[in-house]
C-alpha cells in the first residue's frame, strides 16, 4: 500500500504512547492514503509507528488561520483531549505538532470505529434495551468526566460515537467542545449539529445562554435514534430543520422558553422497545424538558438523577453496576456481536491490515 514518511521534530518534550511517555527529538510517521474521515479544514488519515496504528488528523494550517473560529475550535478540542485523558470512553489524545503545512493530531485508532448510527439503521439494537442502556451509560460516564472538568461537548451525536471491537464506545471529535469559566458557566455560541441541539441553543439572537445541559438533551436525542433508526427531526436542507425546530420549541411567542412543552414530534410514541416503551418515554421526556432547570441531569446531582431513572432497571435483573461501567467491565454482548458482522460485511479489518502487509 502507498504511503509517505513525516518526519517531525519534537525537541524538548516526549510523546505517550499506551499510557508511557516515550522520549525523542523526532518521530517518523508513516501515513496511508487510507482517510478515516474529512472535515472543512484537513482529512483524518491512518497513520504507523514501529509495530503501532493510529488515526492522525491534519488540518490545513494555512486555511484554518484565516477562520477565527476554526482557530479556537482547534485550540479547544486540544484542551479538552488533554483533559479527558484518562476516560475510557473517550478518544486517547497521544500528541500534537506541527510543519509547515498542517497541524496534527495523533489519535488512538479505534477499531473497527464503527459509527454508532449505522447500529441504529442496520441492526435490531432497538429492539434490544439492555444494549442501548449500556451505551447510553458509558456516553454518561464520558459526559460526567467532561462536566467535571467543566468541559460543555455540544456536539453529541451518532457519528460522534464509535464503537470498538470489544463492543465499548469512544467519543470522537471534541471540535465543539467548550471549556466554561466555572461549574455553573454558560456559553452562547450557535454550533452544533440541528437535530440535536436542545431549544436553548437554537435561540442566540434572543439572548439566550446555554450549559452543560445541551449534552443532556443530545443524549435523548442520541438514545432515540437508537431506539428508532432515525434522528426526531430530519432533512437535508438545514434552513428548513432550524425554522421547524424553532417553531417547535415555540420561539416568538410571548411566554418565553420556560412555558414551552416538548415538541410533538419528539413526544411521539414508538415501538422499538417491546415491552419497555413507557419508562423508555419517560426516560425521553425527562431528557427533552424545554426548560434546561426542569431537564433531566440539571443540577449538582445532575447525573445521579440520572443514574437514579427508572428505565435503568427495565434493562438489568440486578442492580446497576456504574463501577462496572467507569472500568468498561459491563459487556456489551449485543453490541459486540453486531459489531463483528457489521465490519465483516463492510471488508472487516482486511482493508487495514491490507494497507500494513509490507509493513
Amino acid at each position: 500500500a502507498a504511503f509517505c514518511v513525516l518526519i517531525v521534530a519534537v525537541a524538548r518534550a516526549t510523546w505517550v504512547k499506551n499510557g508511557a511517555s516515550v522520549a525523542g527529538t523526532t518521530l517518523e510517521l508513516n501515513i496511508f492514503e487510507t482517510v478515516l474521515g474529512r472535515g472543512k479544514f484537513g482529512v483524518c488519515k491512518l497513520a504507523g509507528y514501529k509495530h503501532d496504528r493510529y488515526a492522525l488528523k491534519c488540518i490545513d494550517r494555512a486555511r484554518a488561520a484565516s477562520n477565527q473560529n476554526a482557530i479556537r475550535h482547534i485550540f479547544a478540542e486540544k484542551e479538552a483531549l488533554q483533559r479527558t485523558a484518562d476516560c475510557p470512553f473517550v478518544v486517547n489524545l497521544y500528541r500534537t505538532f506541527k510543519d509547515k503545512d498542517c497541524l496534527y493530531f495523533l489519535l488512538e485508532l479505534v477499531e473497527p470505529g464503527t459509527p454508532l448510527y449505522k447500529f441504529a439503521r442496520h441492526t435490531d439494537i432497538g429492539h434490544n434495551l439492555r444494549c442501548m442502556l449500556i451505551v447510553a451509560a458509558e456516553v454518561l460516564v464520558a459526559l460526567e468526566h467532561m462536566h467535571a472538568q467543566n468541559i460543555v461537548y455540544r456536539d453529541l451525536k451518532g457519528s460522534n460515537v464509535v464503537v470498538d471491537q470489544e463492543g465499548h464506545v469512544k467519543i470522537i471529535d471534541l471540535g465543539f467542545a467548550k471549556q466554561l469559566e466555572s461549574s455553573d458557566g454558560k456559553c452562547k455560541t450557535f454550533c452544533g449539529t440541528l437535530h440535536a441541539m436542545a431549544p436553548e441553543m437554537l435561540n442566540p439572537a434572543g439572548g439566550l445562554t446555554y450549559g452543560k445541559e445541551v449534552d443532556f438533551w443530545a443524549l435523548g436525542v442520541l438514545f432515540y435514534e437508537m431506539c428508532t433508526g432515525d434522528p426526531p427531526m430530519s432533512t437535508t436542507d438545514r434552513g428548513t430543520m432550524f425554522h421547524a425546530a424553532r417553531e417547535s420549541y415555540g420561539f416568538g411567542r410571548q411566554d418565553g422558553l420556560q412555558d414551552l412543552t416538548p415538541c410533538a414530534e419528539f413526544r411521539k410514541s414508538f415501538t422499538g422497545c417491546s415491552g419497555s416503551c413507557e419508562p423508555v418515554r419517560k426516560f425521553l421526556g425527562d431528557l427533552w424538558m424545554p426548560a434546561p432547570t426542569d431537564r433531566l441531569g440539571f443540577g449538582e446531582n445532575g447525573v445521579e438523577n440520572i443514574r437514579n431513572h427508572l428505565v435503568w432497571a427495565e434493562g438489568s435483573n440486578d442492580r446497576w453496576d456504574w463501577e462496572a461501567v467507569r472500568t468498561r467491565a459491563l459487556e456489551n454482548v449485543y453490541l459486540k456481536k453486531e459489531c463483528a458482522l457489521l465490519n465483516k460485511a463492510a471488508g472487516g479489518d482486511a482493508m487495514v491490515d491490507h494497507v500494513f502487509k509490507d509493513f
